[in-house]
């Protein structure tokens, strides 16, 4: 999708980072304030989560936005064949945290856990938030814009496909998952490397949230 990367790579990797810090000192602030996490409300929740990727979609839309014809992009992006493989890897990565999950310690409460059921618009909003808005962030963040950072520096597939894995697990703040994030980083990476596009990788993150948040709500 994306053709060229403008400015140097460390600038773009040190812009990234203060946009993560400031959203790290913004949610100490309000954690402080409230005294701990279970006392924030759920809209200021949802606030915190959209601003950080909010932030991060931004950035990237204004260094690539020139590169991008959303006409072509849309047409290519629907085609058969990458909602059937996006839905099968999608299952894949289901089954592989089931496979992973026995092994490691008991996991905390999931985002949805954090959110009230009890009023109904906001967690339609959640739901769609979790299940599309972050997706494609963070498949534009990881698998796009910084697969061709590094691709830029002329680096192995295998060890973009390891970073940019490793950038994406530690970007969700959540060490206990660690594991089964850094798989699931591999496993949407694989589908970039074999067509060079992130297409298939948009529609296993969807599937994979989707199918965790209904499975979260019902149980």
């Amino acid at each position: 999708m994306i053709r060229k990367i403008k400015k140097s790579s460390l600038i773009h990797i040190v812009a990234l980072s203060v946009i993560l810090l400031v959203w790290n000192l913004l949610g100490f602030i309000i954690k402080k304030y409230f005294g701990n996490v279970d006392s924030i409300p759920s809209y200021l929740r949802l606030l915190m989560m959209f601003f950080l990727h909010s932030s991060f979609l931004v950035y990237i839309l204004f260094f690539i936005w020139d590169d991008i014809n959303i006409k072509k992009e849309l047409q290519i992006l629907f085609k058969k064949k990458n909602l059937f493989w996006g839905i099968a890897i999608g299952l894949i990565s289901l089954f592989s945290v089931l496979v992973i999950v026995p092994f490691l310690p008991e996991l905390p409460h999931s985002a949805v856990d954090l959110i009230s059921k009890d009023n109904k618009t906001l967690f339609i909003l959640f739901f769609i938030y979790m299940s599309l808005y972050a997706p494609i962030v963070e498949e534009l963040m990881f698998r796009e814009f910084l697969w061709n950072i590094f691709s830029k520096k002329k680096m192995s597939v295998v060890f973009t496909l390891i970073i940019t894995s490793l950038l994406f697990a530690l970007f969700h703040f959540e060490l206990i998952r660690l594991p089964l994030l850094f798989l699931g980083g591999v496993i949407y990476g694989l589908p970039r490397i074999f067509t060079g596009r992130i297409d298939i990788s948009l529609f296993a993150h969807i599937v994979n949230n989707s199918i965790v948040l209904i499975v979260s709500i019902v149980v």
